[in-house]
């Protein structure tokens, strides 16, 4: 459902352009105030980091200045399950989902949603203080196929994905995914992550292209 019908296609795309920068603008400085605490374990896997992190965003002032929900692992239901063609158990979940409205600039108020899926990223494989094994290549895998892929076919709406490095290089772990993507048969080197910018003064952001637009990343360096 469009929230933001009846106004016209300039107004929608600012709405669409500031609402979206405040949702960043959230996520890079929660995770600023998180690593500045450094009270997390990289062993951690990521609804715990997820937690930890939706607490910094939580504390910042910006977060009451434009009225955000900030909702840990929500399901998103469709119009089956709505109709009740479809169990609501079987809807996905995403990590983190931001729900605000706008301010009075409009007559009638127009909700805003924007979604965080998040993943654990490794350069190489390490072993956790439980002395469990992790795959690095495995990581960068899920990150394409239930990361990029569920924003790509609609799964996820508005959004962008948060890859939480707990071990290695950002640029590395960039170029390890794209390699991936390459790979994948057909390939899909016209999706490569690259543009990489700096964003509110962390410099690991990224964005990628595909058929129904472009998908920001944010490798968080814990």
């Amino acid at each position: 459902m469009d929230e933001s019908r009846g106004l016209s296609s300039h107004i929608k795309i600012e709405f669409k352009r500031a609402l979206t920068d405040r949702c960043v603008e959230v996520l890079v400085k929660g995770y600023q105030s998180m690593i500045s605490a450094n009270q997390y374990s990289l062993s951690w896997e990521e609804e715990q980091f997820s937690a930890h992190l939706i607490s910094h965003m939580e504390h910042l002032n910006e977060v009451n200045q434009y009225r955000m929900d900030i909702i840990p692992e929500p399901r998103l239901y469709d119009e089956e399950v709505v109709e009740g063609k479809k169990s609501p158990k079987k809807s996905p979940k995403a990590d983190i989902r931001i729900c605000m409205w706008s301010n009075n600039t409009w007559s009638t108020p127009v909700k805003f949603v924007y979604i965080i899926e998040a993943k654990n990223l490794s350069e190489r494989d390490w072993k956790k203080e439980s002395d469990s094994k992790v795959i690095a290549k495995a990581q960068k895998k899920r990150y394409i196929e239930t990361g990029i892929d569920h924003f790509i076919s609609g799964h996820y709406p508005e959004g962008c994905l948060a890859g939480y490095v707990v071990q290695g290089d950002p640029d590395k772990i960039v170029l390890d995914i794209n390699e991936i993507l390459r790979q994948k048969s057909p390939s899909r080197e016209s999706e490569i992550l690259g543009d990489k910018e700096s964003v509110y003064s962390y410099p690991n952001c990224y964005r990628s292209k595909h058929s129904n637009g472009a998908l920001r990343h944010f490798l968080l360096k814990l």
